[in-house]
């Protein structure tokens, strides 16, 4: 059952992606990745961006590396930060 599900989920995203309706993926993944804000600043769109899979595995390191305003951060929301 877990192996069908996949398969159909894997392919509703290719048909999503291929007829170019994309808006349903957009709206959440925008609901469950989040910026890693530096202290100081702004992040830019400018820098080069990295997304973080396992971002509790770090524990502070991800801020570090945010506040050297040289890449842009993205984790995924905890549960305790989900809207």
């Amino acid at each position: 059952m877990r192996r069908f599900l996949v398969i159909a989920i894997k392919g509703f995203i290719k048909l999503f992606v291929s007829t170019h309706f994309t808006w349903p993926l957009v709206c959440i993944y925008s609901r469950v990745i989040e910026e890693v804000q530096p202290k100081t600043g702004k992040g830019g769109n400018d820098k080069p961006t990295i997304l973080t899979l396992n971002s509790h595995r770090f524990r502070g390191d991800l801020e570090i590396l945010a506040n050297s305003n040289k890449c842009r951060l993205l984790q995924e929301r905890t549960k305790s930060n989900c809207h």
